[in-house]
């Protein structure tokens, strides 16, 4: 028999083994742990020595946008009566559209006033125009004194709902029979009401006045 013989393993050997074993896990844990930590805590000093972002340019005053006003739009009905106070005309108002040649027409009778009714309403954005005769043969006419109004005279119009719009004159021009002025008709920014009439000498020849007078006015409230 050899005489080193082998020894079978024993309870206290397993036991020393068993411990080491322990004291190996418990070692590598806590290295792990400690590398955690120190990666997280260079992590956090790179973060917080990083520089910060910049703040963003103040924006120029100028370079603000700013909104509009919402703007109001006002809507009228139809007018039906035309009151000049100056002159003393309180006169119903009736609807009118062209003739065969493209011009305006006219109310047919002679103490009417006539709306152009392919532009707008008086009180509404643009310029309403409304006509009346002057210088009937057969008797008064609602435009005989147009000619009398002047700079801020006042001319209210009734709408069909009663509702009353006021304009203030601005100034009167006067036109030949041939002429087609865009400023009568025009739409702009404004509101404003323009009157038209006959006036001067009769042209017999044309059958009718030598002259045309404009009375332009604008909204008194916007």
């Amino acid at each position: 028999m050899d005489s080193h013989e082998a020894r079978e393993p024993n309870a206290s050997d397993a036991t020393a083994d068993l411990g080491r074993t322990r004291t190996v896990s418990r070692l590598a844990r806590a290295l792990v742990a400690l590398a955690v930590l120190a990666l997280g805590t260079l992590a956090l000093i790179q973060l917080n020595n990083r520089p910060l972002p910049a703040p963003p340019a103040p924006v120029a005053e100028s370079e603000r946008r700013v909104e509009p006003p919402v703007k109001q739009t006002l809507t009228f009905a139809a007018p039906v009566r035309l009151q000049i106070p100056g002159i003393g005309v309180d006169a119903p108002v009736v609807r009118v559209g062209v003739t065969p040649e493209g011009a305006m027409d006219s109310p047919e009778g002679a103490e009417d006033t006539g709306w152009y009714e392919r532009g707008p309403r008086p009180g509404e954005q643009g310029s309403a125009v409304i006509a009346g005769h002057s210088g009937y043969r057969t008797g008064p006419a609602v435009f005989d004194d147009l000619e009398q109004v002047k700079v801020g005279d006042t001319i209210v119009v009734v709408d069909a709902t009663g509702a009353t719009i006021e304009f203030r004159v601005r100034e009167t021009r006067l036109y030949s029979p041939t002429d087609r002025p865009a400023e009568v008709f025009a739409s702009d920014e404004g509101r404003h009401l323009n009157l038209i009439t006959c006036t001067g000498a009769w042209d017999s020849s044309a059958g009718t006045h030598a002259q045309r007078l404009v009375v332009f006015s604008d909204a008194i409230k916007d």
